[in-house]
């Protein structure tokens, strides 16, 4: 069984008429950025039940404090397995600009994080320094996951050495050719690896948008850098994705 832990279904309905065919061999949780597109991702998890796990987040892109309510309602109900994605993101003008709304949920949400004993999904762009910061926080939590990890494997191994449940989500940008992250997935210990298309993002050049389906070529290109069988990857990948996201596995 594959597991994409970073996918935006209502996202990828929007790309294909709005119709989603969820693949039978993979588990996938669903990342929501706002009320709307949460509701149709928990519709998805009823029709796919035990396949599509469900977390919503902040995303620092739009950080907007006014839906903090409806998180801690989401969390109070037990209706996520994560919060995220969150984070910070400063690699544009753009996006600097809105640094106290970013570094305002951003807190909150860790924070709600901590009390809750829920796994964090981050998103971060020139925000490695911000995120060393508060290492100390993130280890309070039962896992963190770097998602479309772009770091290098020295930055990776001091999140785990400050004693961060460190996952370092590995996308597309695998198969670009990215040394940071092709680096990453060949030395880092693999109980530390996720998998995910981050659908419909991140396509490759010549591509219209990302698929599910492509979990598949990123997960071969992981056991080939690795030197490893394909599917004893996929199993480990799993283990992962279910610790992660349902505390076994």
């Amino acid at each position: 069984m594959y597991t994409d832990a970073h996918i935006h279904l209502k996202d990828l309905a929007d790309r294909t008429g709005g119709t989603v065919v969820l693949p039978e061999n993979t588990l996938m949780c669903a990342s929501a950025w706002n009320e709307a597109e949460f509701r149709i991702h928990e519709v998805l998890a009823a029709d796919h039940p035990g396949r599509v796990f469900l977390s919503f987040g902040i995303h620092p892109q739009n950080p907007d404090p006014a839906m903090l309510p409806f998180l801690e309602r989401l969390v109070e109900e037990h209706r996520i397995a994560a919060i995220g994605e969150c984070g910070l993101d400063f690699f544009t003008q753009e996006f600097r600009v809105t640094r106290a709304d970013q570094e305002r949920v951003w807190d909150a949400q860790r924070s709600i994080a901590i009390a809750a004993g829920l796994p964090l999904i981050l998103h971060g762009r020139k925000a490695m320094a911000e995120f060393f910061t508060v290492a100390g926080e993130l280890a309070r939590l039962p896992a963190v996951v770097f998602h479309g990890w772009g770091g290098s494997v020295v930055e990776a191994r001091s999140f785990i050495d400050r004693g961060v449940r460190s996952y370092f989500s590995v996308g597309k940008a695998l198969l670009r050719g990215h040394r940071n992250l092709r680096e990453t997935v060949r030395m880092i210990g693999a109980e530390h690896l996720l998998s995910e298309t981050d659908a419909p993002w991140m396509p490759l050049r010549g591509e219209p948008f990302s698929r599910p389906e492509d979990i598949v070529s990123v997960v071969r290109e992981m056991a080939v850098l690795r030197g490893v069988d394909e599917n004893e990857l996929t199993e480990t990948l799993g283990e992962n994705f279910l610790r992660v996201f349902t505390g076994s596995g």
